[in-house]
């Protein structure tokens, strides 16, 4: 269930291009799909990518650790 919802929320943000169920996805048409993704479609999955990923993870976790350890 956590994970179904974290699917759902990244997928209401456009973050990436859903495949489906990969029990049942033909990986055969992968290739192809890769290939109808525009530049305008990268840039969007880009633009909401950013939006949601900062590159200071690393940052929050070392402070994180750090206000653990001096208190």
């Amino acid at each position: 269930a956590n994970q179904e919802n974290f699917y759902k929320g990244i997928l209401d943000k456009k973050t990436f291009i859903p495949l489906g169920d990969l029990n049942t996805f033909n990986f055969d048409d992968l290739k192809k799909k890769i290939a109808s993704v525009t530049i305008e479609k990268k840039r969007t999955l880009y633009e909401n990518q950013s939006k949601l990923i900062d590159g200071l993870s690393g940052k929050r976790i070392k402070n994180i650790i750090l206000q653990i350890l001096l208190n």
